[in-house]
């Protein structure tokens, strides 16, 4: 059964269980990846590297080696495109990017070969391009039955070339079940697995180390910044309710973009009592989902539910008008748990008067629970830098950071509670709870507004 934790991160904590055993879980159940490619390509450690007598003027070389030079100067690890789906062939893969103009618009596709192509069960279909100078490993990815927690499992492909190479995978909405680890000359270990985000249907990144390659015009794809002026239901939203024996349970509901949809419920910190996923779609002003699901140790059953919705800023109410009913309640309301929209790098300074000058604080909040702190001058010179944890729960952001370039004059460790909004120019506003101000003005009113530099969500 998954944990809370999990649904509610809705982007992915990366965990590697070496030597894992698999566990068969109902293939209604959204815990599972059901992995069962037996392929010898599957057990390969590495991959023959790509041979062959090309001119230099071929056009899938100039577009790997102008990928090459974008990855450097990015200083990014791996290149990541998501190339659409398809659940046949490789021919008919192959095929379908001729005929849909992925070809055209990737042309490095048309390198892979069939010995570069690599699949656990799903049909999402991702060009994955290293660089010249690391290694890449992919592994399967479940949920083991009995932690909750993602593990490993069989190695799909390793080797140390930096050519193409083709997966395919993806069975569930909520995770993935392929993992990349990508190793640095220099030592450094990235962890990635691909997926879609559920907000706008774009590849989910929540690293710099990763450039997306997605030819989205070319697939119909439009990127959404997810800080449009219009409010929507998309995302991830919970709520209390009391069950039949007055304990207290969280409600946690997921609308994609796409229209997927996934439900769950079970104790604060704990399992899930029962779990649902499916699609849900809007109707004539009703949000009507439908879902099937249930618990572990009974036989999954359909659930189709429509509401009268309002959605608001932070929240989603939704008034029971037709079908089941997720609660008793005729109405319930959820709150936006959509960590997401945070994930990126934001900045704000503080001007000084009597020396002239300004002192920025670069804050970077990445997917995983890790974030940093970058205080400086904007010429060079370096104040202080943290990093750390942070979390996003109730519509409050917290984080705690400990220091590991100071000068005497600043905090060794920092911390704070604040209630976080994102207005619909993407500007963030921290309203301190508690804890570290970041400028003087958050000493004096309590309030500081940050600008978003770079979005990673």
């Amino acid at each position: 059964m998954r944990k809370i934790a999990i649904f509610i991160a809705f982007v992915l904590c990366i965990s590697l269980f070496a030597g894992c055993n698999r566990a068969e879980k109902p293939g209604s159940e959204v815990t599972t990846a059901r992995p069962t490619q037996e392929s010898a390509s599957q057990t390969e450690a590495t991959a023959e590297s790509s041979k062959g007598d090309k001119a230099p003027e071929e056009p899938t070389e100039a577009a790997t080696s102008d990928i090459q030079a974008t990855l450097q100067q990015n200083t990014a690890l791996c290149a990541v495109a998501f190339v659409g789906n398809c659940d046949g062939s490789f021919a008919d893969i192959q095929d379908g990017f001729a005929a849909d103009g992925i070809t055209e618009a990737l042309p490095m596709v048309a390198e892979v070969k069939e010995d570069r192509f690599f699949a656990n069960d799903g049909s999402e279909l991702y060009l994955i391009i290293p660089r010249n100078d690391v290694g890449l490993t992919v592994y399967e990815q479940f949920i083991d039955n009995e932690s909750g927690e993602l593990a490993c499992g069989e190695m799909l492909y390793s080797s140390d070339q930096s050519e193409p190479i083709l997966l395919r995978g993806n069975v569930s909405d909520i995770f993935s079940n392929l993992l990349l680890v990508i190793a640095g000359e220099g030592g450094e270990t990235l962890e990635y697995s691909p997926q879609l985000s559920m907000m706008d249907g774009t590849v989910w990144i929540d690293t710099e180390l990763i450039y997306d390659l997605t030819p989205y015009e070319t697939l119909g794809i439009v990127p959404d910044s997810g800080f449009d002026a219009e409010v929507s239901c998309i995302g991830s939203w919970y709520t209390e309710a009391s069950n039949a024996d007055g304990e207290t349970m969280i409600l946690e509901l997921i609308l994609g973009y796409n229209g997927e949809a996934a439900y769950g419920y079970g104790p604060a910190e704990s399992e899930f009592i029962e779990f649902f996923e499916g699609s849900w779609h809007e109707n004539d002003g009703e949000l009507v989902l439908e879902l099937s699901g249930g618990s572990y140790d009974t036989e999954s059953y359909s659930i189709y539910a429509a509401y009268e919705f309002v959605c608001e800023e932070q929240t989603l109410t939704l008034t029971h008008c037709d079908g089941d009913g997720l609660t008793n309640s005729d109405t319930i309301t959820f709150t936006s748990a959509n960590s997401h929209a945070l994930i990126g790098l934001w900045t704000t300074s503080e001007y000084d008067f009597e020396s002239d000058t300004y002192t920025y604080y670069d804050i970077e909040l990445m997917g995983g629970d890790k974030c940093s702190l970058l205080i400086h001058n904007g010429e060079g010179t370096t104040f202080a830098a943290y990093e750390g944890t942070w979390s996003f729960a109730e519509n409050e952001f917290s984080f705690h950071m400990q220091s590991y370039l100071n000068d005497a004059a600043m905090e060794e460790n920092i911390g704070g509670v604040y209630r976080a909004k994102i207005d619909a120019d993407g500007w963030l506003t921290l309203t301190k709870v508690s804890g570290y101000d970041f400028t003087e003005l958050m000493s004096e009113c309590g309030v500081q507004v940050f600008e978003p530099t770079v979005s990673y969500g």
